[in-house]
């Protein structure tokens, strides 16, 4: 198994320190995983964009890996803490649609950059 690094982000992308996570107000994660075997037709890499609650988003990276026919198992490339985690993630589907690689599926052949971009922006809003 490849070793796990985690950076979490606050909404802004500022980097979260692992010391002040319990002190944050907020309800999950939202986030950005690969998987080394999944690439489009240009060979760029399919991302999974996701949600959870859990405190141990690894957790989340071996349900996916459980089933069969899923070839490698999924890194965290970038971790959001998050309020409203469930509809800021359906926010962000909505707003990658247009690089959602399967429409019933939450795979993306976005650049991790036009991601952070499209993310920082989704989670800076205030949301009722």
């Amino acid at each position: 198994m490849s070793e796990y690094h985690t950076h979490y982000f606050d909404v802004t992308g500022k980097t979260i320190d692992t010391d002040t996570l319990e002190s944050l107000p907020y309800s999950g994660y939202v986030y950005f995983l690969k998987n080394r075997a999944y690439r489009d037709d240009d060979m760029n890499h399919i991302y999974k964009i996701g949600e959870t609650g859990r405190e141990d988003v690894q957790i989340r990276c071996k349900e996916l890996y459980t089933p069969s026919g899923v070839p490698a198992e999924f890194t965290v490339v970038k971790l959001y803490l998050v309020d409203n985690h469930k509809k800021r993630e359906k926010m962000l589907h909505k707003a990658l649609k247009h690089c959602r690689y399967n429409s019933r599926r939450e795979f993306f052949s976005v650049s991790p950059e036009e991601f952070e971009k499209v993310a920082i922006e989704i989670f800076s809003k205030d949301i009722p």
